[in-house]
């Protein structure tokens, strides 16, 4: 159900927003990385991309121009500035991509069949398309949650991982979401 996905999915935000304090960006947030294990817990998995980000959070180890992760999760800076330009709040857009796949059953971009090429374009071009569309139920605060997660900008998303679950803990107990 919503209510158990929001509370399951704040969990896995917990578990990424410990990497950001330790200074990992994981870099390739999709579900296939996102494990539940017998008793619900989720664990966060497959660091092969993650990188260390130094104070002024910029991440080390990537050539300008290279892209590495998936991309039907990657932000639209991924595409347009490349790899090095990202910081904790391309996670978050990942975190938002999956959280919208996990409630409307299919990724916002339809991308099963796009090159990461056409991929690129898509999320550089065109808004994700909102979460009511596919899941009317979800219209009013979860879809203000997740659209501004997928913000194309990163400046208007939420800054950390951390965030997040704190927005979908108030859904939870019915508080008002701060951001309105």
């Amino acid at each position: 159900g919503t209510r158990e996905t929001l509370a399951l999915f704040a969990r896995v935000c917990d578990a990424v927003h410990h990497g950001h304090q330790k200074s990992v960006l994981h870099r390739d947030l999709k579900p296939s990385n996102i494990l539940i294990d017998k008793d619900g817990n989720p664990k966060v998995i497959d660091f092969g991309v993650s990188r260390l980000q130094d104070v002024a959070g910029a991440t080390h180890s990537t050539r300008a121009g290279d892209i590495v992760g998936t991309p039907a999760y990657l932000p639209p800076e991924a595409f347009q500035q490349g790899m090095q330009a990202l910081d904790t709040r391309a996670d978050v857009y990942s975190l938002g991509v999956v959280l919208y796949e996990a409630l409307a059953g299919a990724n916002p971009f339809g991308t099963p069949t796009l090159t990461p090429i056409q991929i690129g374009q898509l999320v550089c071009s065109n808004p994700a398309p909102p979460l009511a569309m596919a899941r009317p139920d979800c219209r009013g605060d979860i879809e203000t949650v997740v659209a501004k997660a997928m913000a194309r900008e990163p400046e208007d998303r939420y800054h950390s991982a951390e965030q997040r679950p704190a927005a979908r803990r108030r859904l939870l107990a019915y508080a008002p979401l701060l951001g309105r």
